[in-house]
Order: C-alpha cells, then sequence, then structure tokens
C-alpha cells in the first residue's frame, strides 16, 4: 500500500504504518491494524545504508533547543464574520458561543462564520475582553461603541 518512499518518510517522523486486511478501502478502523515496518523484495537486509539513518540527521529531542519561533510563537487569534463586523477574539469561540454573541447573531439574522483573516480594508474589532458569556453593563456599552459605526 505505501511506496518505499512513503514509508521511510512515516519511519522518519515517527508515524506508525498501517496496512488494511483484504484491501477494501472502505474498512472500518476495527479493520485496520499496525504493522511492523518490513524491507521490500528489492531492498537487500544484510547491505548497509547508505543514508544516515533518521537519528543522526536531528538532534535528540533532550539536547534539541527550542527555535526562537517556537519560543515566541503565540496562539493564533480566532476572525469571525457577523454581518458587517469582523471580529477578533484570542481563541475560537465555543461552540455554545457567548450570551451576547448569540444576541448579537439573532439581531443581525445570521452567525459568526470563521475566516482565515481580515483584509486590510476591513475593521476587525477585538473582542478579546468580551471573550466571556457575561459582560457588564459598561462592557455592552463599549462594545456596543465598537460595533454601532459599521451599522451606518
Amino acid at each position: 500500500m505505501w511506496n518505499e518512499q512513503q514509508r521511510a518518510a512515516m519511519a522518519a517522523l515517527g508515524i506508525p504504518i498501517y496496512e488494511f486486511k483484504g484491501g477494501d478501502v472502505s474498512a472500518e478502523p476495527e479493520a485496520v491494524e499496525p504493522v511492523a515496518e518490513k524491507p521490500s523484495a528489492r531492498e537487500e537486509p544484510s547491505a548497509p545504508s547508505t543514508e544516515p539513518s533518521a537519528q543522526s540527521k536531528e538532534p535528540s529531542a533532550e539536547n534539541k533547543e527550542p527555535s526562537a519561533a517556537e519560543e515566541t510563537q503565540a496562539p493564533q487569534p480566532a476572525h469571525y464574520r457577523l454581518g458587517p463586523w469582523f471580529l477578533v477574539f484570542p481563541n475560537d469561540i465555543p461552540a455554545a458561543s457567548f450570551d451576547w454573541l448569540r444576541d448579537l447573531s439573532s439581531f443581525i439574522g445570521g452567525r459568526p462564520v470563521q475566516v482565515s483573516h481580515v483584509s486590510a480594508d476591513k475593521v476587525a474589532i477585538d473582542c478579546s475582553a468580551y471573550a466571556q458569556n457575561q459582560l457588564s453593563p459598561e462592557q455592552k456599552q463599549t462594545l456596543w461603541a465598537e460595533l454601532k459605526p459599521a451599522l451606518n
């Protein structure tokens, strides 16, 4: 099922190799079992490999220092479009949503739809301070002041 290059790549990444019983692609998960990687008929098991092993290509996990990108990588904000607004939250919104967001959705007559980014010509409203279920009257007032200009 897997060619030699795919098997080598999966082995280097530490991904177990699975083969389907009976060759049925629509098999249920119970019909899938991991198998030990075996050399193909073209490979000679006693022949030494000319390529360095996967272990010698990368330093061990213990000795590997995190890169600058890994250290400074912050969680990506989630962007949503709701009617005329682009809302930015620090994380994905929960499936049950927030009470105020459900009310706003009802007012607009639509649901928030996640988008990959907000284009430069659109105004994104940062909803980090409002990413909670219950808002105080002051928070509601501040949020509405940010949302209202987009309705005109």
